[in-house]
């Protein structure tokens, strides 16, 4: 089981469409930390992905 990142190391949050989720209103939200270990987290398949990455 993967650790949650702490909050004061997350640098940027991005959100990813295919052509083919647009429509479904999903996408995928892209987590960028300083954390070394694990420098990034993709969380797929999330509703209203636009939105969670504000």
């Amino acid at each position: 089981m993967a650790a949650s990142p702490e909050l004061f190391r997350i640098q940027e949050v991005a959100s990813l469409h295919s052509w083919w989720q647009w429509p479904f209103g999903i996408g995928n939200v892209i987590v960028l930390t300083s954390d070394s270990n694990n420098p990034h987290r993709r969380l797929p398949g999330m509703r209203e992905a636009e939105q969670l990455r504000g």
